[in-house]
Formats: structure tokens, sequence, C-alpha cells
């Protein structure tokens, strides 16, 4: 009788952590066009700005990626986005509550990074972070260095993400996908291009996967590890 109680009582507690985990689960927006963040669940999807009640949006991605937990999801508006410091991917999903960072529909927001600060800094960075999904169309151009870079992170998922034209002024690392240290990382209908180096990744898994990856110039660079 004990063990029926514990069992019921074990269901309940894992029953109410997923409600819970899917409850709070927000969707949050990026939208470059804004003048300011609205925080209080005032911005307008229609008219981009601060004029509706669509929810909270913040305008740039590295503001949102600060607040975000296990679940949500965050969506890009379409434009062009101009960082002044490496994007960083700190925040941790897991393995039941993907963290998303996805386009809106029908747009395809361009990430340049010609003004992020330092020779050779990525535009992006996914570092000892997991579970992560980043689905485009979406465009990293123009960076110091490595379009994104992955270092001792797992279970990424990319698709449709475009790299081109990074790490012009990088004396090393000037890739498009940079993978130096991860662990099921996908790369799914991505496409580098007229980068520095292309695709390199050094010390993964054999789990690593890069399906549809379209290469101009270099072609592959692999570094050690075991990858395919």
């Amino acid at each position: 009788m004990f063990c029926r109680v514990f069992d019921r009582a074990v269901l309940f507690a894992i029953c109410s952590l997923a409600f819970a985990i899917t409850a709070s689960a927000a969707t949050i927006y990026v939208d470059g066009d804004l003048a300011s963040d609205c925080l209080s669940g005032e911005y307008s999807i229609a008219n981009r700005d601060a004029s509706g009640s669509d929810g909270i949006a913040y305008n740039t991605i590295q503001k949102a990626l600060d607040v975000v937990d296990p679940g949500d999801v965050v969506i890009v508006r379409g434009g062009t986005y101009y960082p002044t410091a490496m994007t960083v991917f700190r925040r941790d999903g897991t393995s039941g509550a993907y963290i998303e960072l996805k386009s809106y529909p029908s747009e395809a927001p361009v990430i340049n990074g010609q003004n992020v600060s330092g020779a050779g800094t990525p535009t992006w960075s996914f570092r000892r972070t997991q579970y992560w999904k980043v689905t485009g169309p979406l465009t990293l151009k123009n960076g110091r260095g490595a379009g994104l870079i992955v270092d001792e992170s797992s279970y990424i998922d990319f698709s449709r993400i475009e790299a081109s034209y990074n790490g012009q002024t990088a004396q090393t690392g000037g890739h498009g996908f940079f993978v130096w240290d991860g662990d099921d990382i996908t790369f799914e209908n991505c496409d580098a291009h007229h980068n520095a180096n292309h695709l390199w990744p050094s010390r993964g898994s054999a789990n690593d996967r890069v399906w549809n990856q379209y290469q101009h110039g270099d072609g592959w660079r692999i570094w050690g590890g075991n990858s395919n």
C-alpha cells in the first residue's frame, strides 16, 4: 500500500513539474526597430512598436538571451542587427525544455558583426551551455571572427543558418561555424560561404552531425575528434 501511494506521489510531482515548466514558458520578441524595450507586454507585432499588447520585446538579441528560461522562445524580427559586442548564449535549457531562438515567420534577420569589438571576436558564442534550438532563415555576416563558435557545449541544434564573409580581419578562427569542443551539435540545412575558413569541428563526439551543409571555397576543415 505504501508503494502505491509513493508511486502516485512521484507521478504527481513529475506532472506538476512538467506543468510548471510549460506554464512558465515565455515568448520573447526581439525587434531592432524598437527605440526602447517593451517590458510590460505593450509590443505590437503589426506595428513593430510599443502600441500593442502582444508581449514583451527587446531591441537587441543579447537582452533577450539574458532573461530566458527553459522552454522559452525568442523570436527575432526581420532587419539587420549591428551588435557592438559578442552575443553570448549562456543560459541553459533542459532535455525536456529546450530554449529556442527563431526568426519571425516569413522574415530573415541578418546579424552584421562588423562593429563587434576585438579583432577575431566571434559574432555569436555558445560556451558552456546546452539544450538550444536555433532556427532561421537567419544570416551571420561580416563578423570580425567566426560567425559563431561552440565551445564546451552540448545538445544544440542549428537549422537554416547562413554564415558568410566572416573572419576577413581575423588571423585565426575566422570560420563560418567553429565547433571547438561540443557534443551532439547538429547543423541542418545550413550554409557557410566566403568565410576565412568554413566549418571546423574540433574535439567533438561521434554524435555530431552536419546535414545539407553547402560549402564554397575552402570546404571542410576538421581538426581532431570524431565528427561526421
